[in-house]
C-alpha cells in the first residue's frame, strides 16, 4: 500500500515515523507540507489538515480510505468521497474511531 501523509515527515510530534515501524511492509511518502494536489497511485490518504476537495478527489483512481489521524474533517469532502466509494474515517482519541462511508 502507499500511503500518503499531507504534512512533513516530523508533523505531529513524529507520528509518521511511529507509524511506519509499525507497518513496515507498507510505502510511505510525506508531503512536506499541508496540501494536497494530485493522489495519482495512492491507496491511503492521511490528510491532516489539507484541504481534500472533489478536484483532487478526481486524481485518486486507486485511492481506498481517508484516515484523519484527528478529530477533524472539515476540510474533508465526505460527499464527494462517498460518491466515488471511498470510507472516511477519524480518530478523534486514542480509543474512538468513526467512519463515515
Amino acid at each position: 500500500m502507499k500511503i500518503l501523509f499531507a504534512a512533513s515527515e516530523n508533523a505531529w510530534g513524529g507520528f509518521l515515523n511511529r507509524v511506519k515501524k509499525l507497518l513496515p511492509d507498507h510505502e510511505f511518502i510525506a508531503a512536506g507540507r499541508f496540501e494536497i494536489t494530485d493522489l495519482t497511485g495512492i491507496d491511503i490518504l492521511i490528510p491532516t489538515m489539507s484541504k481534500v476537495t472533489e478536484d483532487i478527489l478526481k486524481t485518486a483512481g486507486r485511492l481506498q480510505l481517508i484516515q484523519q489521524c484527528g478529530a477533524g474533517l472539515e476540510l474533508v469532502d465526505i460527499n464527494a468521497a462517498r460518491e466515488r466509494g471511498i470510507p472516511v474515517a477519524k480518530a478523534s482519541s486514542y480509543h474512538f474511531l468513526n467512519l463515515y462511508v
